[in-house]
């Protein structure tokens, strides 16, 4: 919700991004349901989804490149059960050159 604000209140566009190795029509609709409770509370933000077939953190990164906050989601789907952040989340956090906001589900 935070992104969502600071983007309306900038002007700019958000952009929504998967990058999965999921075939490209299942990932777009994943992207589209989860974008559209956000389209509602925030009419006047501009998302711009984009769905990537490629390596992930790479993608991520290009995706950050030019965004005033990225915010990605954080599964730890590692065998480490204390472990909060996923491989991808630590990976992005590290290297991306803006601030990176990791949201947990509820």
């Amino acid at each position: 919700m935070r992104a969502h604000r600071r983007a309306r209140a900038r002007g700019r566009p958000g952009r929504a991004l998967i990058a999965r190795r999921a075939r490209r029509t299942a990932a777009e609709r994943a992207l589209s349901a989860d974008l559209e409770p956000w389209r509602g509370k925030f009419p006047t933000v501009e998302v711009v989804p984009r769905v990537e077939h490629c390596p992930t953190v790479p993608a991520m990164l290009d995706a950050a490149r030019d965004a005033l906050m990225f915010v990605i989601g954080a599964r730890g789907h590692g065998g480490f059960l204390g472990v909060r952040l996923g491989a991808v989340a630590l990976q992005v956090l590290e290297h991306a050159g803006t601030p990176v906001l990791v949201a947990r589900r509820s």
